[in-house]
């Protein structure tokens, strides 16, 4: 099955991500206090085991991961627009399923 790619689904796709993880940052730095207890990701544990129990290193590394992400998903995209879609639809459906654990 091939996929037409939509520019403007790509681009809606490609910034819910970002939203996402953004909004995600934005509620771990809120919890920053509490946040120790409640973390399940394991190597989200670690970064804050590593870094004293403070959170500036986990948003740092979420920031990075999160702008790489979305260069790397931009360079697939223009070069080959079905691909970058599915793969953009597939990241935003994750992201999806994030918000709503979140929420």
């Amino acid at each position: 099955m091939v996929i037409k790619a939509i520019p403007g689904l790509f681009v809606t796709a490609w910034l819910f991500i970002i939203l996402v993880s953004a909004f995600d940052g934005h509620l771990f730095y809120q919890n920053r206090d509490v946040i120790g207890h409640f973390e399940q990701n394991p190597l989200g544990q670690l970064l804050l085991v590593i870094n004293g129990g403070k959170v500036w290193l986990f948003l740092m590394l979420k920031l990075l991961g999160t702008i790489l992400t979305s260069a790397i998903l931009l360079v697939i995209y223009h070069r080959h627009k079905p691909l970058g879609l599915l793969i953009a639809l597939s990241l935003a459906s994750f992201q999806f399923g994030l918000l709503i654990y979140l929420s």
